[in-house]
C-alpha cells in the first residue's frame, strides 16, 4: 500500500516547491502518496540513420525516397512501450552520409546507435561495444542461419542484425519472353540454383544480337564492382580472396581467377553477351528496363526500383523479374553471398544505462515483428528472424514468388559463400585498415575498366593489384 502522509508532512514536502524536479525524492514521495508510481528518469540516446524508407507509416502510401514518416512513427511506438527511453534520431542524407561517418570515426564523436558500418579496425579501436551480454538464448535461437556468426569478431558479437544483406542475380522474364531465351528457366531448375556460366553464355547468345541486346550488364562506375565482380563473381569460380589469416590477398595465385576475368573479356568481345563500352549504372538501368538486357546483379529491392521505373514510364507493366542464385561453375554449385546482414552497431558509451537502452532500441527496430512488414515491403529486404518470417507469412507481399524463394530457399538451403562476401578482410583489423586506405571503391573500378578496355590481360591486372595490396601490407 502507498505510504500515508499526514497533512503536516504533505505541506512540509510541498513547501520545497521550486526545488522539486521530476524523479526527485520529493516528487516520488508525492506520487507515492497519490497511489501513483514514482516518476522515472528518461535516458536519451542518439541514433544515426541513412534515409532508406519511402513508404508512410501504413507501409502502403508512397511518399518517395528518404521519407521519415515510418521511422518517426516507429520511434513513437518504441517510446510508448519504453517510457524511460527517448530516441533522438538524425536522418542523414546519402550525399552527406560518407563524410559524416568519416569525420565521426576520426573524432570518435559517434551516436549511441549507428546504422551498419561494422568493421574489424573499428572494433579494435574500441569504437563499438560488444552486445553478447544483452542477447538472450531466445533471441539467438530466433535468428536465421548465419546472422550471429557474420557479425561476430574476435569471439564477440558486435552488432544487432536487422535484415539479411542478400544480393543475387535478377533475370528479366519479360525480356526473355519477348526476344528469346526463356528456356533458361528450365535450365536453372525449380530451386533456381542452376545458373552456371555455361548456361549464361548459351542463353545469352539466344537472347542477344550483339548490337542492341545483351544478356548481362555490369555497372563499371559503381562501388558494387568491389563486392559483385571481385566478390561474388570470383566466389562463383571458387576463388578465395584472402589467406586464412587475412594477411595476404591471394586472388592472383589461383588459375580460376584468370579464367573468371577472361570469361568477362570474352563475353564482351567475342560472344557479345556482356554490355560493352563500360556502361554506367544508369546505362544498365536503361538496358534492363527497356528489355535490352536480361541479367544484372542486384539486391532484392530491385522490385522496389521496378515500381519506380514503371511509375516513370521506363518499364512496361507487367514486368516480371525472377531472382536466382549467383552464376557459378558446376563444381562450386549455388551459394548465397554470406555478406554481413544489415545491422545496427552500438557505439562506445561509458554509461551502462545508455548502452542497455541503445541495444533495446536497435534490437526492437530490427527484430520486433511489428516492424517486419516495413523492412520487407518498403526497403525490399527480408526478416532477420524466424518470428519475423512467420509474422508476415500470410501477407500479400509474401505471396510474391521471389520473396518466398529468398526466404525459403536462397537464405536457408544454399550454403554461404566465402566469409564476408569474399571481398573484404573481416577479422584482421590491420589488414582492413590498410586495405580501406587504398580506396578500393574507386581503385577496383579503375582496374576492371582497364581490363575491359583491353589495356591489361587478366593476370597482369591481378598481379598489379596483388603487388599494391600485399606491398602495403608488407607481405608481397
Amino acid at each position: 500500500m502507498a505510504k500515508q502522509l499526514s497533512r503536516r508532512e504533505m505541506l512540509k514536502l510541498m513547501a520545497a516547491g521550486s526545488a522539486a524536479v521530476v524523479g526527485s525524492p520529493l516528487m516520488n514521495a508525492v506520487a507515492e502518496s497519490a497511489g501513483k508510481p514514482p516518476a522515472q528518469d528518461v535516458i536519451e540516446i542518439s541514433y544515426w540513420q541513412a534515409p532508406i524508407w519511402r513508404l508512410g507509416k501504413d507501409v502502403k502510401t508512397v511518399l518517395g525516397p528518404g521519407s521519415d514518416e515510418w521511422i518517426l512513427d516507429a520511434i513513437a511506438r518504441f517510446e510508448a512501450e519504453n517510457a524511460g527511453i527517448k530516441v533522438n534520431m538524425e536522418l542523414i542524407p546519402w550525399d552527406q552520409w560518407s563524410q559524416k561517418l568519416a569525420t565521426a570515426f576520426a573524432s570518435g564523436d559517434l551516436p549511441n546507435v549507428l546504422y551498419s558500418n561494422l568493421a574489424a579496425d573499428r572494433v579494435q579501436a574500441g569504437l563499438f561495444e560488444p552486445v553478447d551480454d544483452y542477447v538472450t538464448q531466445e533471441m539467438n535461437d530466433d535468428w536465421l542461419p548465419g546472422m550471429r556468426e557474420s557479425l561476430t569478431m574476435f569471439g564477440r558479437l558486435y552488432a544487432v542484425p536487422a535484415f539479411p544483406s542478400a544480393d543475387m542475380a535478377a533475370l528479366s522474364k519479360t525480356a526473355l519472353e519477348s526476344h528469346g531465351g526463356a528456356g533458361i528457366f528450365e535450365a536453372i531448375g525449380e530451386d533456381r540454383g542452376g545458373l552456371t556460366f555455361d548456361v549464361m553464355e548459351e542463353y545469352g547468345k539466344e537472347f542477344g544480337d550483339g548490337a542492341t541486346r545483351f544478356f548481362f550488364g555490369v555497372p563499371t562506375d559503381h562501388g558494387s564492382v568491389v563486392y559483385w565482380m571481385y566478390g561474388a563473381w570470383l566466389n562463383g569460380w571458387g576463388v578465395k580472396s584472402w589467406s586464412d589469416d587475412e594477411e595476404r590477398w591471394i586472388v592472383h595465385e589461383q588459375d580460376a581467377a584468370v579464367e573468371a576475368f577472361q570469361w568477362l573479356v570474352d563475353a564482351q568481345n567475342e560472344s557479345k553477351v556482356l554490355i560493352p563500352n563500360l556502361p554506367k549504372w544508369s546505362d544498365v538501368d536503361t538496358f534492363y528496363w527497356s528489355q535490352n538486357c536480361v541479367m544484372r546483379y542486384h539486391w532484392p529491392s530491385i522490385e522496389v526500383e521496378l515500381a519506380v521505373a514503371q511509375e516513370a514510364g521506363q518499364a512496361v507493366t507487367p514486368f516480371e523479374i525472377v531472382l536466382t542464385a549467383y552464376p557459378h561453375t558446376e563444381e562450386v554449385g549455388p551459394f548465397h553471398t554470406n555478406q554481413p546482414p544489415g545491422h545496427y552497431t552500438i557505439c562506445r558509451e561509458p554509461d551502462t544505462a545508455k548502452r542497455e537502452a541503445a541495444f533495446k532500441w536497435a534490437f526492437w527496430l530490427g527484430n520486433d515483428t511489428s516492424n517486419t512488414l516495413s523492412w520487407v515491403a518498403d526497403v525490399g529486404v527480408f526478416p532477420v528472424n524466424k518470428s519475423g518470417v512467420a509474422a508476415i507469412a500470410d501477407s500479400e507481399i509474401m505471396q510474391n514468388p521471389n520473396k518466398r524463394w529468398v526466404v525459403d530457399t536462397y537464405l536457408q538451403k544454399f550454403p554461404g559463400g566465402f566469409a564476408g562476401g569474399n571481398w573484404q578482410p573481416l577479422n584482421n583489423a590491420r589488414t582492413a585498415k590498410i586495405w580501406n586506405q587504398l580506396d578500393p571503391w574507386n581503385w577496383y573500378i579503375q582496374e576492371l575498366q582497364s581490363l575491359l578496355l583491353g589495356q591489361k590481360l587478366p593476370l597482369e591486372m591481378l598481379e598489379e593489384m596483388a603487388a599494391r595490396i600485399n606491398g602495403a601490407l608488407g607481405t608481397a
